[in-house]
């Protein structure tokens, strides 16, 4: 990419190297940097992306931001890779998402005398971030349990897997014939907004382990970097609900919005206003509530014990617990492509399951389904369960209303002052248009617009670079307490008067 007073490539390169003793920018100062890369630690995904100040300058800035594309992928989640960290017993990384999850299956699969020497002494760690929202404090010293029983503090796990991204970021720079240089390069990293100070410093503690320069390093709020993303889409790249008839540029001065961030245990909702010179505001605190699509989860396991029988699950699920693992994966993934149109949603069968229950039941499973006609049409075929889309329609509505009485008797009521003109669905629960399409027709009564971003997944981490690119263009939050301060200086004769 060139400047674009001198059209020279300003890029540090092998051919084009740049002397950081001779470059002016640094990060820890309120200065441009010449390159942000941004790092996701998602739920069950993660992913990094990078783009050069020179491509954020141009029209279509966010066709410039570039994400890995060679993750080994099993294809539940192919633009991400899981958060699955294996770790040697030195603590150096052996190997990370899908492969970390493969070596591990198959080395306990494995005879004792196959294994590696010291493998008791390793550590498996499967969706890392999902293992921090376990209701306590958490703080430098928090140990984080591993899959074999282990134990590590979570600031070092957390280190690890920053590590590992950052380190793929910096190869891939390489690989493209550019030179990394940490004097002018921005690291963000994105943490819910409803994160106290302690969980906050602990992520900043954990990148700094990583590698990353604290003076290089931003710790930026998850609902204002997807804020950000959507004030940047193209209206034609955002997808309304059925029934939408307002279509409003919601990018222009004026525009209130409503992000909600729809995460796995918890729903983020931030309200932004775009100011006249483009920034955006807080105009109203962030909130979250406990209906994230987790909850879907729990009904769905609920249905399968109702189904299948309590014995038979806790057997499978405490003796293959990869198959259990991957029915979930399968799971979540079917939730999010889900559709206002399907008649049936087809769920893996684990072969280990299918056996346990035929054993318990003395019968072949279309011969159980028949016994089992009350719960809903099921059929099996090819390994799947073809349940009917109500099924799990009824998981999600459940759900979704207690997120929408949430959203009317805690967030509307309370900024009834306030006129929202947009409602933008992001995160992985977003991706399902039957969620979209619900939501909508169940606030028809506001008649606000309802819709999603072209990827509202990555609106996260996209928006993370964004914030990198200029940090002012987020004005300060709206906090959630009011802090106060008191100060009495010390009598000074000759100084003070008495009184």
């Amino acid at each position: 990419m060139t400047d674009n007073a001198t059209g020279i490539d300003t890029r540090p390169s092998r051919d084009n190297p740049v002397d950081a003793d001779t470059i002016t920018i640094h990060c820890d100062e309120e200065i441009t940097p010449r390159l942000v890369i941004a790092i996701d630690i998602g739920t069950y995904g993660c992913l990094y992306a990078l783009q050069w100040r020179s491509d954020y300058e141009n029209a279509n800035c966010l066709e410039s931001i570039k994400f890995p594309t060679t993750w080994s992928s099993s294809g539940f989640f192919p633009r991400k890779t899981p958060c699955c960290i294996l770790l040697k017993p030195d603590k150096s990384i052996a190997e990370f998402g899908y492969k970390a999850a493969f070596q591990f299956r198959k080395n306990e699969s494995l005879p004792e005398r196959k294994r590696p020497k010291d493998w008791k002494d390793w550590y498996f760690f499967r969706f890392v971030k999902m293992r921090l929202y376990n209701g306590e404090e958490l703080t430098v010293d928090t140990p984080m349990e591993a899959a074999n029983d282990k134990h590590l503090p979570a600031v070092e796990v957390l280190a690890k897997t920053i590590e590992y991204l950052k380190d793929e970021a910096i190869n891939k720079l390489r690989e493209d014939g550019y030179v990394y240089q940490e004097e002018v390069t921005k690291w963000v990293i994105p943490v819910p907004a409803i994160w106290n100070d302690s969980a906050k410093h602990v992520m900043q503690e954990a990148a700094e382990k990583a590698g990353i320069n604290g003076k290089n390093l931003s710790i930026a709020f998850e609902s204002e970097c997807a804020a950000l993303y959507c004030t940047k889409v193209p209206l034609e790249k955002m997808e309304f609900a059925t029934g939408n008839n307002k279509r409003t540029n919601i990018a222009a001065p004026g525009q209130t919005l409503m992000i909600v961030h729809m995460r796995r245990d918890t729903v983020d909702i931030t309200t932004v206003r775009i100011n006249e010179d483009k920034t955006s505001q807080q105009v109203y605190k962030s909130s979250g509530c406990p209906w994230g699509c987790s909850k879907v989860n729990e009904k769905f396991e609920m249905f399968l014990v109702e189904l299948i029988g309590a014995e038979t699950v806790r057997t499978f699920v405490e003796k293959h617990v990869f198959d259990y693992q991957d029915l979930q994966m399968d799971f979540e993934s079917r939730k999010r492509e889900m559709k206002w149109s399907d008649d049936q949603i087809p769920i893996k069968l684990p072969d280990p399951l299918r056996q346990l229950w035929e054993r318990a039941e003395g019968k072949d499973v279309d011969e159980i389904l028949e016994e089992k006609a009350c719960l809903g049409k099921i059929e099996f075929m090819t390994g799947r369960l073809f349940l009917e889309a109500k099924i799990i329609q009824r998981f999600v509505q459940s759900t979704i209303d207690g997120l929408l009485k949430y959203m009317n008797e805690e967030v509307f009521a309370d900024m009834s002052n306030l006129s929202v003109n947009s409602i933008i669905l992001v995160g992985g629960f977003a991706e399902s248009s039957y969620v979209m399409q619900y939501v909508k027709d169940n606030l028809r009564s506001r008649n606000i617009p309802v819709m999603r971003p072209h990827l509202p997944d990555l609106a996260v981490l996209i928006g993370a670079v964004l914030f990198g690119q200029n940090e002012k263009i987020v004005t300060p939050m709206v906090l959630r307490h009011s802090y106060g301060i008191a100060m009495t200086m010390e009598f000074v004769p000759n100084k003070h008067k008495e009184d």
